[in-house]
């Protein structure tokens, strides 16, 4: 695991490029336009800290599958009517981009298979979390509307 605390310090020098890129995506410039959602406050507000929160999971630091940050960003993004399959496409794309960065540019990745699968591991497990975040917010979500709804019929009927 010597080389997972190498790559992470490498994300981290390589933060602004990594993000810059990420939110670049196609995907994801569609989904931030289409829901009218600012990517330079998403970088400010999210980006950043989910990467350093992937960055301490590599470290050991923080527990893996369960990014804070990025459940905030659910919360925040459920207020756009935001949908699962939406989510996955912005979140798979700051995997790919490290990815592909770390096999342009860090010395031995190609051939570093450990690393590459314990890199995936942690990026599957973290969306793992955020999906699964986002199932119980939207099941509250629901329940609470299934409730009004209910109990404005009723009253309905009493009228």
């Amino acid at each position: 695991m010597n080389n997972l605390l190498k790559i992470a310090e490498w994300i981290e020098q390589n933060k602004p490029i990594i993000i810059q890129e990420w939110i670049e995506d196609a995907n994801i410039i569609a989904i931030f336009k289409k829901k009218n959602i600012s990517r330079n406050k998403f970088s400010t507000n999210f980006a950043i800290k989910i990467l350093e929160y992937t960055i301490d999971v590599m470290r050991s630091k923080k527990e893996i599958g369960n990014c804070p940050v990025m459940n905030k960003f659910v919360e925040y993004m459920i207020h756009y009517k935001i949908k699962s399959q939406e989510i996955v496409q912005i979140c798979t794309p700051l995997r790919s981009t490290v990815l592909i960065n770390l096999l342009k540019s860090h010395p031995n990745f190609t051939v570093d298979i450990m690393s590459i699968k314990e890199i995936l591991k942690i990026f599957d497990a973290n969306l793992f979390g955020v999906l699964k975040n986002y199932d119980q917010i939207e099941s509250k979500i629901s329940s609470t509307g299934e409730q009004r709804n209910l109990t404005l019929k009723t009253y309905l009927n009493r009228l």
